[in-house]
């Protein structure tokens, strides 16, 4: 990742997925291909893949104020359907935001779930 700043006005755009499952690999594609020399100092893009830990703990460290997460999600909308999902509507979308993540990466509880 590059940039100073504070961390208020951060912003980290992290793509996410599996590069090696078909288009669960948009994430890091789109990240990848980002011009960075067109982007603020205060912006750090980085290719996460399936690493959700590296993640939390970059996110835990205070750097950034805003996460931007580039990922590939089924929403039952057209291929190539590009969707905003703001904090809250994460409830909503529930499993279905869930639904590429191995069973060995959910909680108990999900995955006692029918």
């Amino acid at each position: 990742m590059t940039g100073t700043g504070t961390s208020a006005g951060r912003v980290l755009v992290a793509g996410i997925g599996n590069v090696f499952f078909g288009d669960d690999g948009f994430g890091p594609a789109v990240v990848e291909h980002v011009d960075r020399s067109w982007l603020p100092e205060r912006v750090d893009v980085a290719d996460y893949g399936i690493s959700g830990v590296h993640l939390a703990y970059d996110l835990l460290d205070g750097r950034h104020g805003w996460l931007v997460m580039v990922d590939a999600v089924p929403l039952g909308e057209p291929p190539g359907t590009l969707s905003v999902l703001e904090v809250d509507d994460v409830a909503a979308y529930g499993d279905r935001l869930d639904a590429g993540r191995p069973p060995a990466t959910k909680s108990s509880e999900q995955r006692r779930r029918p």
